[in-house]
């Protein structure tokens, strides 16, 4: 299977980039969360005093088109899952998005 080696090594790159971006980014906001061992995705905890669980912080997040998945699915509803396998460029709009839905910037006057 050493034809899928370059696969599986741009996936690492990926996700390791991903995740650099991803942390560099969470050290502004308190979201707790256990550093995913790999993968694409994280699975903080949502504060109460953002949003009652994760079904309702999905609602916040998608009434500017970003979307997470609410943790019900999983088992936890107070968490959601967050994905940080995007292209730079776009995973630092999500997590600008983000930002401003957990600073409480969710009006109408959150920017794009």
């Amino acid at each position: 299977m050493n034809h899928l080696d370059p696969l599986a090594e741009r996936g690492r790159g990926i996700a390791k980039r991903g995740w650099e971006i991803f942390s560099d980014w969470l050290g502004d906001y308190s979201l707790p969360l256990v550093q995913p061992a790999g993968g694409l995705v994280c699975f903080p905890r949502i504060p109460k005093s953002i949003a009652e669980d994760g079904e309702k912080f999905r609602d916040l997040c998608m009434q500017h088109d970003l979307n997470v998945t609410p943790g019900h699915f999983f088992g936890e509803p107070d968490h959601v899952r967050i994905g940080f396998g995007l292209p730079e460029d776009q995973l630092r709009a999500a997590l600008s998005v983000l930002g401003q839905v957990l600073d409480g910037k969710v009006g109408s006057g959150l920017s794009r």
